[in-house]
């Protein structure tokens, strides 16, 4: 592990080279396991705005969509959020897919989802933003609101690999994370309604093994 204080490689680039180059089938056990939670998650029988951040491919806003929701997929690669339209175009099914950073205020309106999904797309910001971008979600989420989503933890294997550009993230091969100790989920959630904080143990678009937080969070009535 090294120090680093030079500027970082670009992250949309990374992105869009890896969207086109490898990609994700979204199959995954542990990537289904998350979605199906989301989906159990929303009301029964009823059509709900909900939001994924940091789409990729889309296979999530898809299944969302199929289950009756309006959905709107926000990704910052246009190379992804190209993929999700066309995704979506392949099985007829209405996704609004929007290239923006999580980084930037939402686009949506206060109140305006029922559910906000976020699939390994929350652990890339240093810890300010990432704190601003929890209330951003706080402020487009309904009062019951539900936000569930993964993030890296400290106890994967690429913890502490690569250059440290600040605490807890490492730039690995041009890849920026930020891994998520307990005690920091507990700090960022600490006005949420912690409905499951649960540490898994996986793999996702790779042979090698992962560690991850799921969580799913629930903004008081």
């Amino acid at each position: 592990m090294t120090s680093r204080t030079t500027m970082l490689p670009s992250q949309v680039h990374f992105w869009d080279r890896w969207h086109v180059r490898r990609g994700a089938t979204g199959e995954d056990p542990l990537h289904r396991e998350l979605r199906q939670r989301f989906l159990e998650l929303m009301p029964a029988g009823e059509r709900v705005s909900v939001a994924d951040l940091g789409c990729g491919q889309g296979h999530d806003a898809v299944a969302f969509a199929a289950a009756g929701h309006t959905v709107t997929a926000i990704d910052f690669s246009p190379v992804s959020v190209e993929q999700v339209r066309r995704r979506a175009e392949q099985v007829h099914r209405s996704v609004a897919a929007l290239c923006h950073n999580l980084a930037e205020p939402l686009p949506f309106a206060a109140g305006s989802m029922h559910g906000v999904y976020a699939h390994l797309s929350l652990h890339y910001f240093d810890d300010a933003t990432t704190r601003l971008v929890f209330t951003e979600i706080w402020r487009v989420l309904v009062a019951g609101g539900v936000l569930v989503f993964s993030v890296k933890s400290t106890d994967d294997p690429y913890f502490g690999t690569g250059d440290e550009v600040g605490p807890n993230m490492y730039c690995r091969n041009g890849h920026l994370r930020h891994f998520f100790s307990r005690e920091y989920l507990e700090s960022l959630l600490v006005d949420w309604k912690q409905e499951d904080v649960r540490h898994c143990r996986g793999r996702y678009a790779s042979h090698e093994p992962s560690a991850f937080f799921h969580v799913v969070a629930r903004k008081p009535e």
